[in-house]
């Protein structure tokens, strides 16, 4: 009984030494994002009141307004910052593979700003993108690499699997081709 006791508590302390150090490299390890004093709050959207794209622009627009307005507020932006869907892709122009996945955040033209995630390449969302709803993306450094060597996403076309799925009116025409033409490059950021 003594044998598996101490047995026991070797394997406990291993296991808080190794938790202990794994806490203490996660805080020191570059999340590619600000978030010293930035706050996040779930505002979510009744689809029965909010059914076109012109009425979510008008509620989003509203409230980035007044929290904008607010004193000591830099900055403001919607969306969902740190992962979302996954979804199948292909990029118009390369042979069609295997079907491969990546994950799209759907955010507002301010958040890189307000996250503090820096633009590698080309531009940045603005906000007439937004309210009209154009299908421009920026893809971050590591999905730039998808592209041949040397030849630069900026101002290519990628087809993607989520946009195939939207019931018509949610983020833009469902009558246009599920494309997404890209406008930029984006550091890197972990989602977890």
């Amino acid at each position: 009984l003594l044998i598996a006791e101490v047995a026991l508590s070797v394997v406990l302390l291993v296991s808080a030494g190794l938790t202990v150090r794994t806490f203490l490299v996660l805080q020191h390890t570059n999340s590619g994002v600000s978030a010293e004093h930035v706050l996040l709050v779930g505002v979510p959207l009744p689809a029965k009141k909010y059914t076109t794209l012109e009425q979510r622009n008008l509620f989003t627009q509203q409230l980035l307004e007044r929290v904008s307005s607010l004193p000591a507020v830099q900055g403001a932006s919607v969306g969902a910052p740190f992962g979302g869907p996954q979804t199948t892709y292909r990029i118009v122009g390369q042979p069609a593979t295997e079907q491969r996945r990546l994950t799209v955040s759907l955010v507002g033209a301010d958040h890189l700003r307000t996250f503090g995630i820096a633009l590698r390449a080309g531009r940045m969302f603005d906000a007439s993108d937004v309210l009209r709803g154009d299908r421009v993306a920026l893809v971050n450094e590591t999905a730039a690499r998808l592209w041949p060597a040397g030849e630069s996403p900026i101002g290519s076309r990628m087809r993607l699997g989520v946009l195939e799925q939207v019931p018509p009116g949610i983020l833009a025409d469902k009558t246009r081709d599920p494309e997404v033409t890209i406008i930029g490059i984006v550091a890197d950021t972990r989602n977890a």
